[in-house]
């Protein structure tokens, strides 16, 4: 696998903030504690001033602004000192920053694995902390701990392989800890997210060692032959699909018939249809999608000649034959 490089540290203030082309994401340049510059993009407030993170990306120099490190993705990491640790104890629920405190006074270092692991000590220790609040907490901050797990696993997937940088953020809003499995079992649903293609998806298929004869494969490598061309149509005799088979799998392990029918299961390429023009769409393949918009769009036509709105265009009469 191609794993980022890992930079841990407690944020300290954001240095220069970028709109982003995404609005739901700022480009930030900030610095650590440390003193070291980190640079990337995160949403509005994800990143607090006094809070540890774990970032992952890759370092690199600026000619200007010198050594930076550029992450894809961050995740709350686990704090170490009192400062760290009582701000980070304060966003659990129903803590807050004397409660933290007080668990940092009676638990020192400790304090947060005893939150994670032993509510009830926690509740019975300290003020106006109920056994069910305690519990909250507890499973709060054993959340940011699988957080961090999986954050790291998408990244070791998706790192260093041409994937948008905002991409292991992506999957891990939508498809939470199920990530990884997801990925790992079924790399082509990475195409919903923007930016991301067959080719890049396909590749990630293959090094993660799954069958290049699968019929999801064939199935995917059809609709994406079809989505490429450049040409205009929407049906494409099956002859098209074949040889785009034929460039992915060899001729022996292709299933025309098997790929076709389960693109068309999947919702990737439109089911047989009537002919048209008198000639039979059964024989032919269509991208879903596209299949689609062109059914709404004589839909829509055919209901506005039926009301009147619209007229065919009719020919000239003409009134000798010298005049053809």
């Amino acid at each position: 696998m191609h794993r980022h490089e890992e930079l841990t540290g407690v944020f300290d203030w954001e240095k220069n903030v970028f709109q982003d082309t995404d609005p739901e994401q700022r480009t930030i340049i900030g610095t650590l504690e440390s003193g070291q510059v980190v640079k990337g993009r995160a949403r509005r407030g994800a990143l607090e001033c006094g809070l540890t993170y774990r970032f992952l990306g890759n370092w690199s120099t600026h000619p200007t602004w010198g050594r930076q490190f550029l992450f894809s993705s961050f995740t709350p990491a686990m704090p170490a000192g009192e400062r760290a640790t009582v701000r980070y104890l304060a966003k659990g629920p129903s803590i807050g920053r004397a409660r933290a405190q007080r668990i940092w006074n009676l638990y020192g270092e400790q304090a947060l694995e005893v939150v994670r692991t032993d509510p009830d000590r926690v509740a019975s220790d300290v003020d106006g902390l109920t056994a069910e609040r305690a519990e909250s907490a507890a499973e709060y901050f054993r959340a940011h701990v699988r957080l961090e797990k999986v954050t790291i696993e998408v990244n070791d997937l998706l790192g260093n392989r041409g994937f948008p940088r905002t991409l292991p953020d992506k999957v891990i809003r939508e498809w939470g800890e199920d990530a990884p499995r997801v990925i790992r079992e079924t790399p082509y649903r990475l195409m919903a997210f923007s930016g991301v293609g067959f080719g890049r998806a396909d590749a990630l298929y293959m090094e993660l060692g799954h069958d290049p004869a699968a019929i999801e494969r064939q199935g995917y490598s059809i609709h994406h032959a079809l989505t490429r061309d450049g040409d205009g149509h929407t049906w494409y005799p099956l002859r098209f699909a074949s040889l785009a088979l034929r460039r992915t799998v060899s001729n022996g392990a292709a299933r025309l018939d098997a790929a076709l029918a389960w693109a068309r299961e999947h919702g990737l390429l439109a089911p047989p249809a009537a002919g048209l023009g008198g000639s039979s769409v059964m024989e032919h393949v269509a991208e879903a999608e596209k299949a689609n918009a062109e059914t709404r769009l004589a839909e829509y036509v055919g209901r506005m000649e039926r009301e009147g709105m619209v007229q065919r265009p009719r020919w000239p009469e003409l009134e000798s034959e010298d005049q053809i």
